[in-house]
């Protein structure tokens, strides 16, 4: 199997309030596997798909299943191929994180790569996030669910909230009666689509979209900061 891998990546230890501000949702979701696909723009991406348990932020207009919740990652596996991304967020199945999202025109990607990861602790005193790039920062290390709501409902008005699943699961079966009337009026497209597009030259456009998402945020508030 031949590979191809990005050069290393550097993070800054932004600030969590900086990195909710660059956010457009925050998700507590458990990873339930994930597959390999290529984008229209020809980028190899991974998807994940995840069981939504809590969210802030996310209107319930953009969840279609919170029981398979796509987010992708930049790099994958395809045609015998793995592209490789330095930094970009990984999950194991079963694993449970809270994780800072950004939406593009492709769908969902964890915001900063892998610094919008943040491992989640539950002890006799608490729940605790930890972010995975810096698990021993003073100020990134350890963040209370008080605290992490606290910066949440300055960003989105909410805290985190549970998932209503019996809700979606009624507006699938409506949405599926609708699909079936529908369906003899309109061509079934090509499953194939995605495949059949060339590959984009700049391979890695997604990556370099959550890096500029990741610090345009931070970089804001460094200058409203000096403005004051």
């Amino acid at each position: 199997m031949c590979s191809s891998s990005l050069f290393a990546t550097t993070f800054i230890p932004l600030p969590v309030e900086d990195q909710i501000d660059a956010t457009d949702s925050v998700v507590w979701a458990t990873n339930e596997g994930k597959a390999y696909k290529k984008l229209p723009s020809g980028e190899v991406v991974t998807e994940y798909s995840f069981k939504l348990l809590q969210s802030s932020g996310l209107a319930e207009h953009k969840i279609v299943s919170p029981n398979s919740f796509k987010i992708l990652a930049p790099g994958g596996l395809w045609q015998g191929r793995f592209y490789q991304v330095h930094g970009v967020a990984e999950f194991k199945k079963g694993e449970s994180a809270l994780l800072f999202l950004k939406q593009t025109p492709h769908g969902w990607f964890v915001n900063n790569l892998s610094m919008g990861k943040y491992n989640i602790i539950e002890d006799t005193e608490g729940t605790w996030f930890k972010n995975t790039v810096f698990p021993d920062h003073p100020k990134l290390g350890l963040i209370s669910l008080k605290q992490m709501n606290q910066m949440l409902e300055h960003k989105f008005d909410t805290p985190l909230v549970g998932i209503d699943i019996d809700k979606y699961v009624h507006k699938t079966i409506n949405n599926q009666h609708i699909d079936s009337k529908n369906s003899n009026s309109y061509a079934r497209k090509p499953a194939s689509i995605e495949e059949a597009l060339e590959p984009s030259e700049s391979g890695y456009g997604i990556m370099w979209m959550m890096f500029f998402f990741g610090i345009l945020g931070f970089i804001y508030r460094v200058r409203a900061k000096k403005l004051n």
